[in-house]
């Protein structure tokens, strides 16, 4: 999604290049419209006609379970988190190498692969971990583990960016949307919980007084 034209053209001819098909849309409507091409992937350009600040990644990822790339030329750290938090995939800044971009893509693709079966779930899929966000249901190396639904929903966070760790703070916002005592323990047990389910094919590790990172076998290493 960008709406200058001229940059449109110059990536649209930089991915062919690199076999990519483009579809461009200009507007969130378009966009939305667009996802009946069935896409691979989003690359979302923060500054669209109509949209303030993170309207447009707002609106995207309530539509849409694709992996979404959002391309801006905000650098500022406090803008990275704002958007991974609210669920962007991946996180490239103005000016990049095309190269770069392409390689972010590829990573993407890799760790949260997007499905969808023949019932219309959606799964996502990383190394031996599968989620499916219809039911609810977790499975690793095709065997079903039982969680909560508060586990559920720390998991799908953790599982976003295989690998990375992702802060206390968004995680309890995004679930409790509080910072409080009591929502901090409830975390620290729902995660304990989880650790011991997942075992020994997918880890969940702390660092200390950040926040948490998933790893799973045969998806991103450590």
């Amino acid at each position: 999604m960008e709406d200058d034209a001229r940059v449109v053209a110059l990536e649209r001819r930089l991915l062919a290049a690199h076999g990519i098909e483009v579809i461009v849309a200009g507007t969130i409507p378009q966009a939305v419209a667009a996802l009946s091409a069935d896409p691979g992937i989003i690359l979302l350009d923060l500054s669209l006609p109509g949209a303030v600040g993170f309207q447009s990644l707002r609106e995207m990822r309530r539509v849409s379970q694709l992996p979404i790339i959002v391309v801006t030329g905000r650098s500022d750290g406090d803008s990275v988190v704002q958007g991974l938090s609210l669920g962007a995939d991946d996180y490239i800044v103005k000016p990049f190498a095309t190269r770069e971009l392409v390689a972010r893509m590829a990573a993407v693709l890799r760790r949260c692969a997007m499905k969808t079966g023949l019932d219309g779930s959606v799964a996502l899929v990383s190394g031996d971990l599968q989620m499916d966000y219809t039911t609810r249901c977790v499975t690793v190396r095709s065997e079903s583990i039982q969680v909560t639904r508060k586990e559920f929903e720390i998991l799908a966070i953790l599982a976003r960016l295989p690998g990375a760790v992702i802060r206390r703070e968004q995680i309890l916002g995004e679930i409790w949307g509080v910072f409080d005592p009591s929502a901090a323990h409830s975390l620290e047990s729902h995660v304990t919980a989880l650790r011991r389910k997942l075992r020994p094919h997918c880890e969940i590790k702390a660092a200390r007084g950040i926040g948490y990172k998933l790893l799973v076998a045969g998806g991103v290493p450590s």
